[in-house]
């Protein structure tokens, strides 16, 4: 079942990556959107949700709703491409990777969430419509990027 959801969700993700008519609240990956324990209503909120669902181990939710769904629905269409089996097989081994990825990033630099949460502390944010950034006083070589779509903000990859 939860294949089938995934599979389902990859074909409109096709469709409306990167689209801002898209239901941001719509169940992704099979996951619903937890408005309640992960708040994403301002650009701080967002990232003390991520830090939350990292110390949670729940990073298949970080990366079906924290992260920004334009990067997480592009990598998981070329993940697709990669794999074999199924249609249900390839979407769930390519979201799947993703998040392994993801966790072994956090995993692999520890510092990496402690860098977070100075950020969500001492962060200063600038912010407009669309997009928020937040810098810290003594790191000038880093930043933390946030990215607005309809009502809830997500964390943006703009690493290169």
């Amino acid at each position: 079942m939860r294949t089938a959801m995934i599979l389902g969700v990859l074909a409109v993700a096709a469709v409306a990556a990167g689209q801002e008519g898209a239901d941001p609240n719509a169940k992704r990956f099979s996951f619903d959107v937890n408005e309640s324990r992960y708040s994403q209503k301002t650009p701080e909120d967002a990232l003390k949700s991520v830090i939350l669902a990292i110390e949670n181990k729940k990073i298949d939710y970080l990366v079906a709703h924290l992260a920004d769904p334009g990067f997480v629905d592009g990598r998981i269409k070329e993940y697709v491409k990669t794999q074999t089996g199924s249609d249900e097989t390839r979407a769930f081994r390519a979201f799947s990777r993703l998040v392994q990825e993801t966790r072994d990033h956090f995993l692999e630099d520890p510092l990496l969430v402690k860098e977070l949460k100075l950020f969500a502390k001492e962060g200063k944010w600038k912010t407009d419509d669309k997009s928020a950034s937040a810098s810290l006083k003594n790191v000038a070589d880093r930043q933390v990027y946030m990215r607005k779509i309809h009502n809830r903000w997500y964390l943006e990859n703009k690493q290169k």
